[in-house]
C-alpha cells in the first residue's frame, strides 16, 4: 500500500526538472537584436516575448496535466491495493473460522468414536464373561445394566405416552367445553328471542283488549244518548255533571266534551 505523502519518483523529478530548465532557459535567453532600446523595446522584441510566454505556459500546462494524471493513477493503485488487502484479510478470517469448525467437528467425532469403541469393548467383554461363566443362553441375554436400561427406557416411554394421552384428553375437553358454551349461548339467545316475542304478543293482546273495551264503552255511551236510556235506580245524592265523549265522524278521533260543549246532567228515574 503506497503512502500519499511519498516523494515523487525519478521519472516525475526528471520531467519537472526538464520543465523548470526549459522555463529558466527561456527566461535567460537574450533578447534578439532590433532597433529598440531598453526603455523603448521594438515590436519584434514584444512578439518574441509573447511567443516565449505562450511556450512556457504550454510547457507548464503539460507538466501539470502529467502530474495530475500520475496522482490519479497512484490513488487508483492505492485503492486497488487496499481492496485486495481487505479481500485477503476476509479470506484468511473465513479460512480460520472454517479450520476452527473443522477441528471442532474432528474432536467431537474422535470423542464419539472413542465412546463407541469403549462401549463395544465393554459389551464384548461382558458377553465373553457370560459365555465363560456357564454358556447358558438365558445367562447372557440381559445383564444387570441392560435390564436397568430397559426399565429406564420403558419408564420414559410410559411417561411420554401418558403425557401425550393427557394432552389429547385436554384438547378434547377444551373442544367439548367450547361446544357446550356455544350451545348454551345459542339456547340463551333463543330463549331471549322467544321471551321478547311473547312480551310483544302480550302487549298486543292487552292493547287489543283495551281497545275493544274502550270501543264497547263508547258504543254504550252513544246508544244511551240516542235511545234516552235512564237510570233504573234513583241517585243516592245529586251527582256532578256527566260529560260524554264523542267520536268525530270525519277524523274518527275521540274528542273531549268541551269540543262539542254538550253538558248533560245526571237524570233520575223519578223525574217527571
Amino acid at each position: 500500500m503506497q503512502d500519499m505523502n511519498a516523494k515523487p519518483d525519478a521519472t516525475q523529478r526528471g520531467v519537472d526538472d526538464g520543465a523548470l530548465e526549459g522555463v529558466a532557459a527561456s527566461l535567460s535567453r537574450p533578447v534578439g537584436s532590433g532597433c529598440g532600446t531598453l526603455f523603448f523595446p521594438s515590436e519584434d522584441n514584444n512578439s518574441a516575448r509573447r511567443e516565449e510566454c505562450r511556450r512556457v505556459a504550454e510547457i507548464n500546462k503539460v507538466a501539470a496535466q502529467e502530474a495530475e494524471k500520475r496522482r490519479m493513477e497512484e490513488t487508483a493503485n492505492r485503492i486497488e491495493i487496499e481492496k485486495l488487502a481487505s479481500l485477503e484479510a476476509e479470506r484468511m478470517g473465513r479460512e480460520e473460522k472454517e479450520k476452527h469448525a473443522a477441528d471442532k467437528r474432528k474432536k467431537k467425532q474422535e470423542l464419539f468414536s472413542t465412546i463407541a469403541r469403549n462401549s463395544a469393548r465393554n459389551k464384548k467383554g461382558k458377553t465373553e464373561m457370560n459365555v465363560s461363566n456357564g454358556g447358558r443362553e438365558d445367562f447372557f441375554l440381559h445383564t444387570a445394566h441392560e435390564k436397568d436400561e430397559e426399565i429406564r427406557c420403558k419408564r420414559v416411554q410410559d411417561f411420554y405416552k401418558s403425557a401425550r394421552e393427557e394432552m389429547i384428553a385436554n384438547q378434547k375437553a377444551k373442544l367439548e367445553a367450547k361446544k357446550r358454551e356455544k350451545e348454551e349461548d345459542r339456547r340463551l339467545v333463543q330463549e331471549a328471542v322467544t321471551a321478547a316475542n311473547l312480551l310483544i304478543e302480550e302487549k298486543r293482546r292487552i292493547a287489543k283488549k283495551n281497545k275493544e273495551s274502550y270501543e264497547a264503552s263508547l258504543r254504550a255511551q252513544i246508544l244511551s244518548k240516542t235511545k234516552g236510556v235512564t237510570r233504573s235506580s234513583p241517585a243516592a245524592r245529586p251527582g256532578p255533571e256527566v260529560r260524554h265523549l264523542y267520536r268525530c265522524p270525519v277524523t274518527r278521533e275521540l274528542l273531549p266534551p268541551q269540543e262539542f260543549t254538550v253538558v248533560r246532567p245526571r237524570r233520575s228515574s223519578f223525574c217527571f
